[in-house]
């Protein structure tokens, strides 16, 4: 039986611990209490501590300027979209645009985000906002920081080092309000000791 940790239930960074390592390149196991065993979703993780940083940032956005600036090529109704919120998306980190004929040019993005994945979010972002266009603009920037957010963590499968693992812990048990990705899904399980002896007859 698992159990998902929830907020604020234990400050995690007074926590003994031990890195046991990394199964599938995406789960972060660790030992502590020496009586339970905690299974972390790196990129959940990540993408929360992500999102945390650009709301807490939203006033002070960095942005690049693209060496090439990006078109990307929309239907009329996700390019009207897009027009109507170019003040949202600018707040954000994102200068662009009117290229006609249903095409947006991108020249800036937020620094978060590469360039190969500008096009994706744009796209990505035109569709919500065509789906959502009666939302509040805090609403769309909300779920537009979530997707720059999702975007730019580590990947579920990109291995990490040890030394990485250490650094990853020891940030994300500073922060002990996450505890869910901003999608709702968990960012760490655990199993007790018990439980472990449990399934093997041992108790």
């Amino acid at each position: 039986e698992t159990y998902i940790v929830p907020e604020t239930e234990r400050d995690l960074s007074r926590t003994a611990h031990k890195v046991i390592g990394e199964v599938f390149d995406t789960y972060i196991i660790l030992e502590y209490d020496a009586q339970t065993l905690m299974f972390i979703d790196k990129h959940a993780a990540h993408e929360r501590m992500l999102f945390n940083e650009l709301v807490k940032n939203d006033s002070k956005r960095s942005t690049q300027m693209l060496l090439t600036p990006i078109t990307v090529t929309l239907s009329k109704e996700e390019y009207s979209s897009v027009l109507d919120n170019l003040d949202m998306l600018m707040q954000a980190g994102f200068a662009v645009e009117d290229f006609g004929y249903s095409v947006v040019i991108v020249r800036e993005c937020p620094m978060e985000i590469s360039a190969d994945e500008v096009a994706d979010v744009v796209a990505e972002l035109a569709g919500y906002l065509v789906e959502n266009r009666q939302k509040l603009i805090s609403e769309k920037k909300e779920w537009l920081f979530s997707l720059m957010a999702c975007k730019a963590a580590i990947k579920g499968g990109m291995y990490t080092t040890e030394y990485e693992r250490e650094l990853f812990i020891k940030r994300l048990f500073a922060s002990p309000e996450i505890r869910y990705c901003p999608h709702g899904r968990p960012v760490m399980i655990e199993i007790t000791r018990r439980e472990l002896e449990k399934n093997f007859g041992r108790v």
